[in-house]
């Protein structure tokens, strides 16, 4: 009988002579995806270990059921790919094509020029480009030559022709397991039970049927396992707080009490790092991209870019959203207006989340300060019915923000242009609040809009703007009031002060 030996790093599982591993179908799958130096660095690092890689049945099903999709997907996106290097360039230029037209209706000054200016600067750019276009065209030919030779089908061949694919369940082994696996799911057990959600029929219960293959092999072989899978979902990993923390500890306990042996559940990118630091191999420069290695660089140029308008423009179209309205002094719920020229939006961190089906997913944190306005509602007027509100109320307000950054990636590119830093921006989790506020009685009697910070002749608040001589009146030089014209001594004394001199 088989010793068994207590482990407790994925070191220890890959070392051990008495343990296996075994990829769910999205490792292999995901092969497809990079680049082909990738994937031949990752697949040698396969054959490093594959006297104990095993391949379920369950996973040579739908890997057949998806290869072709993943071949005619990668071909695809490599059609075109560096020809499409213009694409975003010529939008670029459409834009700022429109923007000068609106400057031009504005007449702001020597839009001409500098329109001639950026766009030799854009025609230097588009040649730089098409000279890369005419050098690298023929990459996409080297692409369909390796996709061609389809080195992942050869691994799955191997597996197979050595002997080491697991036993298929039988019809009637299948109907039962989908049972259980029913069962399992509607008590939330994992693992699958989120495919539930979107697969119908045996194809839902997958992820059940591959774990049962592999508790049968371990059970019957006395093995460890390895379980590698980037289905980052709760069904398979520990989330919390939207991070993964780990393997499920129902499937730990699970293997242990059938098999009285260990697993460990990792993704790709742990089971290659690992791999790459214990054989001493060198990772290229694409898959160490892939591998995440790149994140601190990704996040700095993410926080040098546009993204603050981004953040914004999603603040500005949802603007109640973001904001907990219990906190504005004064405000009664009838008007609220964020001032669009107020943001100062800080980026304060940011960590890679991970990387599953071309998609990787980012979680940022921003300190973002604004201002808004309030009103209070004063009903209508009785001859033109307009609304009547009450003079604005100025809120400083301030708020920490988490926003999701999700980036398809094609890491074949590794010439990735920066405007491509991100597809889609998503704040979930923030909001404001007040930190300060200017009341009404504080605002300028003359426009509403300002705090006064001066005197009227009345004694009422006069903001810096309207601290002026104008047709409200003229400013004393001695008292420091303005006062209506009519009780100006002269052009810069009030009738007041000059009595008071005399």
């Amino acid at each position: 009988m088989t010793e068994i030996t207590e482990l407790s790093s994925l070191r220890d599982f890959i070392t051990n002579d008495n343990c296996c591993l075994i990829f769910d179908t999205n490792i292999y799958l995901n092969l497809y995806e990079y680049s082909p130096e990738t994937t031949d660095f990752f697949v040698n690092l396969c054959g490093r270990v594959k006297n104990n890689l095993y391949l379920p049945s369950t996973v040579k099903r739908e890997f057949d059921s998806n290869h072709q999709s993943s071949l005619s997907r990668q071909r695809n996106k490599f059609k075109n790919a560096v020809s499409n290097l213009n694409n975003p360039l010529n939008q670029m230029e459409a834009k700022l094509t429109r923007q000068f037209e609106i400057l031009r209706s504005f007449n702001f000054p020597s839009i001409d020029e500098l329109q001639e200016v950026i766009n030799t600067d854009i025609a230097t750019l588009k040649s730089t480009l098409n000279t890369y276009i005419e050098e690298h065209e023929e990459f996409e030919e080297i692409n369909g030559r390796f996709l061609d030779n389809d080195i992942i089908n050869e691994l799955i061949c191997e597996l197979i022709e050595t002997g080491r694919m697991l036993e298929a369940f039988t019809v009637e082994e299948i109907y039962q397991l989908c049972s259980d696996g029913e069962k399992r799911y509607r008590n939330k057990v994992p693992p699958g039970y989120k495919d539930d959600e979107k697969k119908k029929g045996v194809s839902a219960y997958g992820d059940f049927l591959i774990w049962k293959e592999a508790l049968n092999f371990c059970l019957a072989n006395r093995k460890n396992l390895i379980f590698v899978t980037d289905d980052i979902k709760e069904d398979w990993y520990k989330i919390e707080n939207s991070r993964r923390i780990g393997f499920r500890d129902e499937l730990i306990q699970e293997f242990k009490r059938i098999t009285s042996y260990e697993v460990i559940g990792v993704t790709s990118n742990e089971l290659f790092s690992e791999l790459a630091d214990i054989y001493g191999e060198e990772i290229p420069s694409p898959a160490e991209w892939v591998i995440g290695y790149d994140v601190e660089n990704y996040l700095d140029a993410v926080s040098d870019s546009g993204i603050y308008t981004d953040i914004e423009e999603i603040l500005l179209n949802s603007m109640e959203d973001y904001i907990d309205t219990s906190t504005l002094s004064y405000y009664d719920g009838s008007n609220f207006e964020y001032r669009e020229d107020s943001f100062e939006i800080t980026y304060v961190s940011g960590e890679f989340e991970g990387y599953v089906d071309g998609t990787a997913r980012y979680l940022l944190k921003f300190s973002v300060k604004a201002k808004c306005d309030t009103n209070e509602y004063h009903g209508r007027d009785m001859d033109t019915r307009e609304v009547i509100l009450s003079p604005a109320r100025f809120h400083d307000i301030e708020g920490d923000f988490d926003v999701h950054l999700t980036r398809n990636i094609d890491s074949y590119l590794d010439y990735w242009a920066e405007e491509n830093l991100y597809d889609e921006i998503e704040i979930i989790d923030g909001l404001f609040i007040e930190t300060s506020v200017v009341r009404s009685e504080d605002l300028c009697i003359e426009c509403g809009t300002r705090q006064g910070i001066y005197l009227d002749y009345n004694n009422e608040p006069i903001c810096e703007r309207c601290m002026t001589n104008n047709e409200y009146g003229e400013v004393c030089t001695s008292c420091g009031r303005k006062i209506p014209i009519e009780f100006m001594f002269d052009g810069s004394t009030c009738m007041a002060c000059s009595n008071e001199d005399d």
